[in-house]
């Protein structure tokens, strides 16, 4: 029905194109997933290519991912989720919560990215896992050389690394000055 009430829409309209986009895949998608749970596979992949690309949405490419493998149609790589989980550990570490931060940043593991070890520092830091911050803080230090130096600082002194921590306190206040 609802596909049916969306064919009336008349575009150009610059106001109600994206919503009609978007109520048009919600609707292809929830059919497809009904098709597929009632075992009507080919009216499901039907639908599915009835969608236009690319979906408004990230979650419903990520849907129409999970539908498509389902299918057994093609092997698409399931979607890059590393921005939006270092997203969410970033508002984690804000909201104070850093053992949720930690989870998520390890769920989308990016040792080699600076943006990543820092962020995972700063949640290892908050844990009040001296040693671990430390190791993430070196290997974002590089790309944020003011923003680790302070909490380097903090690690090496709480780890009775006092010569270290003094070069991370100098290093922290000729940035200030």
């Amino acid at each position: 029905t609802a596909l049916e009430q969306l064919k009336e829409y008349r575009s150009p309209d610059p106001v109600y194109d994206r919503e009609h986009r978007l109520l048009r895949a919600l609707t292809l998608l929830t059919a497809a997933e009904k098709a597929l749970r009632e075992r009507r596979n080919l009216y499901a992949r039907e639908l599915l290519e009835r969608l236009e690309n690319p979906l408004p949405l990230p979650e419903l490419e990520r849907k129409h991912t999970l539908l498509r493998m389902e299918l057994g149609l093609g092997h698409d790589p399931l979607p890059d989720l590393s921005r939006e989980l270092r997203l969410r550990a970033k508002e984690a570490l804000k909201e104070g919560d850093a053992d949720y931060a930690a989870r998520l940043l390890d769920a989308a593991s990016e040792p080699n990215d600076p943006d990543w070890c820092f962020l995972r520092g700063q949640a290892s830091l908050a844990r009040g896992n001296y040693r671990e911050a430390s190791e993430f803080l070196l290997r974002a230090e590089e790309r944020y050389p003011r923003e680790t130096a302070l909490p380097l600082e903090q690690c090496y002194r709480e780890l009775g690394d006092f010569r270290r921590a003094y070069d991370y306190a100098c290093k922290s206040r000729s940035f200030l000055g």
